[in-house]
């Protein structure tokens, strides 16, 4: 019976299956590291899908800020107008007096 050293070629079989066996280690490597980048990507996606939501919110808060604070001046400019207004009652009451 021949030993592995006799067996011709046999040497280059076993180099072939050594770098067989590091490109299979390589492959499961990038597998990993595919997998990861793919939850990373996913996690940037919600990340910009969030975003884009608040935005919305925000720009529609500033609308109602907008319209609330326009709406927040005429009640003060009603509320001085009143105070004029007694004011002016006040000074023809005292006058006639």
């Amino acid at each position: 019976m021949k030993t592995d050293r006799e067996v011709p070629g046999c040497e280059e079989a076993l180099a072939v299956n050594s770098l067989i066996q590091e490109l299979n280690t390589l492959f499961q490597g990038s597998s990993q590291t595919i997998v990861d980048q793919e939850s990373f990507v996913e996690r940037i996606d919600y990340n910009v899908e969030q975003s884009s939501i608040q935005d919305s919110k925000f720009v529609e808060h500033v609308f109602k800020m907008e319209r609330y604070q326009r709406g927040n001046k005429k009640i003060h400019l009603v509320f001085c107008l009143t105070v004029v207004i007694i004011f002016v009652f006040i000074s023809i009451i005292v006058a006639d007096l």
